[in-house]
This record gives structure tokens, C-alpha cells and sequence, in this order.
């Protein structure tokens, strides 16, 4: 992420980027966020494969479907998803 440029050590404190507020926050207030929530992943594309399934792990462990977030935000939106996992269709 610090090559991205949205994470930097500052003076010895880690920070990330907000792109909510547009400024530099403190490491400890931030999530690992999906960039696309994981249950609308699942619902789409990952239950097609099954939970165990080498698909659905490569996608949970794929650092490029993440990124720093205010975990408020995060789970804010988390919070008003209408959406719920479905069962695996394997």
C-alpha cells in the first residue's frame, strides 16, 4: 500500500490515507476493507465455486481486493448492506 501511496510512515507513526476525508489518519483507525464487499463477491461469483473452494481463497487472500479504511466508514457500510450470503451452490 506504500507504493500505492496510500499508506506512509510519518515521523514514525504508520498512517493510511483516507479517501473519505481526504487526509493522513493514524494506522490503528483503519480496516483491511473489500474494495467490493465480500458478500456481494460471494453472492455473484464465489458460491458458484464453494466456500473451500481454491477460487474463493485466492480471492480472500489476493491483497489487490483490499484496501485502508476508516473503520467506521467500513463498517458503517457493512451495516447497510441489503444483502446476505447465500449457501454455496457447490
Amino acid at each position: 500500500m506504500e507504493k500505492e501511496g496510500t499508506a506512509r510512515i510519518h515521523k514514525g507513526e504508520k498512517q493510511f490515507w483516507d479517501k473519505h476525508s481526504n487526509k493522513w489518519m493514524d494506522i490503528k483507525y483503519a480496516d483491511m476493507s473489500h474494495i467490493e464487499d465480500a458478500v456481494s463477491w460471494w453472492n455473484r461469483v464465489g458460491r458458484k465455486f464453494g466456500a473451500k473452494s481454491k477460487e474463493v481463497r485466492e480471492w480472500m487472500l489476493n491483497s489487490k481486493n483490499y484496501e485502508l479504511e476508516y473503520y467506521k466508514i467500513n463498517r458503517s457500510r457493512g451495516g447497510k448492506l441489503n444483502e446476505t450470503y447465500k449457501p454455496p451452490l457447490k
